[in-house]
């Protein structure tokens, strides 16, 4: 499977919103309650805010096969704001080419608090893929330790 990726464009928040919803939907049911996850879809129903969000970061976008399959948003060069991936793709290696594409990115603008001070906004679910691909995690997004 090849994984390409490109910068968000504004029209992409129709799908990268479908993206993100369906991600929560169907990948975090397990460690939330419905009333949790339909708040944290919710945040993208508005696909005009959602888009501007992404634009507001450095958002990649994954493509296979001529579509969008996951999307990452850097903040301000230091925090991953955005990391969700099509569930009917995830463990191909979409999240890790999204992360590595951002890392180089980092490295590339001199950031030399990228690794050391990377701030993840994590689900349960998704802390195991941040610790496989080596970025130091400090806490979930419920600010639990990890």
């Amino acid at each position: 499977m090849t994984i390409a990726l490109r910068p968000y464009l504004a029209s992409d928040a129709p799908i990268l919103g479908a993206i993100y919803a369906a991600a929560i939907d169907e990948l975090t049911a397990e460690d939330y309650t419905d009333e949790q996850r339909y708040a944290w879809i919710a945040l993208a129903e508005d696909e005009q805010t959602f888009g501007q969000k992404l634009a507001a970061s450095l958002t990649l976008v994954a493509i296979v096969e001529g579509e969008p399959v996951g999307f990452i948003s850097l903040r301000d060069n230091l925090s991953i704001e955005h990391l969700y991936v099509s569930p009917n793709i995830i463990r191909e290696g979409v999240a890790t080419a999204l992360c590595d594409a951002l890392e180089k990115i980092a490295t590339a603008r001199k950031s030399s608090r990228w690794i050391p001070a990377i701030r993840p906004n994590l689900s349960s679910n998704s802390a195991a893929m941040f610790c496989r691909a080596a970025i130091r995690v400090s806490s979930m997004s419920n600010g639990l330790p990890i």
